[in-house]
């Protein structure tokens, strides 16, 4: 099989048709939160994105390089965070946490293609830490609220993943949860959305499914054996894996091609540790989602991971043919 060509590699060309494919889907995704509450996601992404262009343009001018930011990766990021944003978080908020992502966990290792930790989960973790009470704080769809500057007379909603983690029972149904009527972040709550994009990039060759396929399955199966709701056990099932950050960040953040593995082994192994981190972070960790944080305690074993994969996938060619 053909590996996924990463930033690391000098193909302008691949670089620029990842990028191209991911804020596509998050154009799509901003889209369909304006349907929801209006003008302000639209508003938060772009400056989510304004920002991420404006940092990497200082970063380069600073450390004395050409700029980067052509290759479309800074705008990944920047519209990745603002996807995994409230539609009621302070603009300052989102500009704090991308500005981080870019100056610290994406800049200083050498910019595209070589950071250790996404950048994108690293700014979202960021602010997460810091402002909790600014980043889990949502409206509520039905409400029909066209949001733009004044948030103040918003009564903020608790999510699924909130209500999973306080140990009550949500009476969201699982068609709410597919079209994305549910109180959330801008781009992590439309699963349908979620699912065709998570399609057009294996279609496109931009990801692959191993590490996704992994990852989902590992969070069932740690569902199933350890609930948070009481009763329909399948209910409970279904509301922990289209909650919070689980399938968003199975598609775009875990798949990240710098920070992932390349070997299809690799892939599935690195897809399973961060099923299993995600889901203790939720049993145990102090947020209602911990996905950003599983990412980031997981990158740097990706090359690990990768190399062990490989050596081992040629140990076991060699036996084979060996035997032959």
């Amino acid at each position: 099989m053909e590996p996924i060509i990463t930033p690391s590699l000098r193909v302008g060309r691949s670089v620029i048709s990842y990028s191209f494919d991911v804020i596509l889907l998050v154009a799509c995704l901003t889209i369909y939160s304006y349907v929801l509450y209006g003008l302000r996601p639209v508003f938060l992404t772009l400056i989510a994105i304004g920002t991420a262009l404006l940092c990497e343009a200082i970063a380069c001018l600073l450390g004395k390089r050409r700029l980067t930011f052509g290759d479309g990766t800074a705008m990944v990021t920047g519209g990745l965070i603002a996807m995994m944003m409230s539609p009621l978080t302070p603009a300052w908020v989102i500009i704090v946490a991308t500005a981080f992502a870019i100056l610290i966990a994406k800049m200083p290792f050498g910019g595209s293609g070589r950071n250790v930790f996404n950048p994108a989960a690293a700014g979202v973790a960021v602010v997460t830490l810091c402002f909790p009470h600014r980043v889990f704080i949502y409206p509520n769809p039905d409400q029909g609220l066209r949001l733009l500057w004044d948030t103040s007379a918003v009564i903020p909603q608790a999510s699924v993943a909130a209500t999973l983690k306080d140990g009550g029972a949500s009476f969201e149904t699982p068609l709410n949860m597919l079209f994305g009527n549910t109180p959330g972040a801008i781009g992590t709550t439309a699963l349908l959305v979620l699912l065709a994009g998570l399609i057009y990039l294996a279609c496109r060759r931009t990801v692959t499914l191993h590490a996704f396929i992994a990852y989902i399955l590992t969070c069932t199966v740690l569902a199933l054996l350890f609930p948070r709701t009481e009763g329909d056990l399948l209910t409970g099932v279904l509301l922990e894996l289209t909650s919070g950050f689980l399938v968003f960040g199975g598609i775009f953040l875990l798949n990240d091609p710098t920070t992932t593995p390349h070997h299809p082994s690799g892939r599935v192994i690195f897809g399973i540790v961060t099923g299993v981190m995600v889901m203790l972070l939720r049993h145990f960790g102090r947020f209602e989602d911990g996905v950003c944080f599983a990412i980031l305690l997981v990158n740097p074993l990706s090359s690990v991971i990768d190399r062990w994969s490989w050596q081992m996938t040629h140990f076991v060619e060699k036996r084979w043919l060996h035997r032959e």
